[in-house]
């Protein structure tokens, strides 16, 4: 029985942005003991993994419980057959580099790998992550991911979702999911509160409910943007209630964030904003076409407070009509979107 390792431990919108990949290794490796590594925020998405048994790292510490040496020395005591690092960082580098593990493949070429992805890899480039981890796999022998997710949940997430639609109700394909928040270090991702209030409201009116989903740090955001229109679920359901949800909605609108991720693997459509950030690298998986973005000069900077003579114009000039016209572009021909009273 082969022994695996994958390794994907930072953000947790990069750890959801590569459960296609993630499923992939474990469908070629169905038969054999397959360990994922990754961060302890992160833990909690694959409590009900079928295949994944998973130890968490902390990054930040590189003597105490669960840091970066103990890891490598569990990782060398494990006796891996193949690591797929799907993180490529220099704590991941270090990790596959003392292993001991025969083969280890990478997401770019290094020494601590035995193969990897061909050329660098940077952020400036026209290469979405999804391309890039699908090279990373195929460099191991393995078909690239085609599909979004999956994100394994239980009976009891499902029954938390069903009841959440049906206190508020949700008819399946008959309302959206929002999200408005970001990082609190990335606030030049969010696009202002008052056009997403503006947005919920319109849908409103073409009998598309709104829930606007974020954790307790945004609840005083999510409680300005559903003060006229929409559902508040601040804190009500966990990721991956939320998952459930956002399988039965019928777009998703949000930031460049870990939840836009997440509604990409539910397989609907995203509709997600980009300004500091490069929406190529980044936008989720298989929403190319549903990318909201200006085309301004100073777009792209990766700053994560805009400065102050900017005016945030990355995201202002993006309005909710256009960003209502862009929606309906994609959804009304198919009859999906129709006007309350039309």
């Amino acid at each position: 029985m082969r022994r695996i390792l994958v390794i994907k431990m930072t953000a947790l919108g990069d750890v959801v942005a590569a459960l296609p990949h993630m499923e992939q290794i474990c469908r070629t490796y169905a038969g054999g003991e397959i360990w994922l590594l990754t961060s302890p925020e992160a833990k909690g998405l694959f409590r009900h993994h079928p295949f994944f048994r998973v130890q968490t790292i902390n990054r930040d510490s590189f003597f105490g419980k669960e840091g970066v040496l103990p890891t490598i020395q569990w990782v060398r005591s494990m006796g891996f057959d193949r690591i797929f690092d799907l993180q490529g960082n220099k704590v991941s580098y270090r990790i596959c580099k003392w292993s001991k593990s025969p083969e280890r493949i990478g997401t770019q070429p290094n020494p601590a790998y035995t193969k990897s992805a061909p050329g660098k890899w940077m952020r400036t480039i026209k290469q979405n992550v999804a391309q890039r981890l699908n090279m990373t796999l195929e460099a191991g022998g393995i078909p690239p991911a085609t599909q979004p997710g999956p994100l394994y949940t239980s009976a009891e997430d499902i029954q938390a979702a069903e009841r959440f639609m049906s206190l508020h109700e949700l008819e399946e394909k008959r309302f959206a999911v929002v999200h408005a928040g970001s990082s609190p270090e990335w606030l030049s991702k969010r696009w202002p509160k008052e056009n997403f209030a503006q947005l919920v409201e319109m849908f409103e009116l073409f009998g598309i409910p709104c829930v606007v989903t974020g954790s307790h740090v945004e609840q005083d955001l999510n409680r300005y943007i559903t003060e006229n229109a929409g559902v508040n679920a601040t804190g009500v359901l966990s990721l991956r209630q939320l998952y459930v949800l956002a399988r039965e909605a019928l777009f998703a609108v949000s930031n460049d964030s870990a939840p836009m991720h997440l509604f990409s693997q539910a397989g609907i459509p995203v509709f997600a904003f980009f300004g500091p950030t490069n929406y190529r690298w980044s936008h989720g998986f298989g929403q190319i076409a549903n990318v909201l973005k200006s085309d301004v000069a100073c777009g792209q900077c990766f700053k994560p407070e805009c400065p102050p003579g900017k005016k945030h114009a990355c995201m202002r000039s993006l309005t909710p009509e256009l960003v209502l016209g862009k929606i309906i572009e994609r959804l009304g021909e198919s009859g999906k979107i129709v006007k309350n009273g039309e």
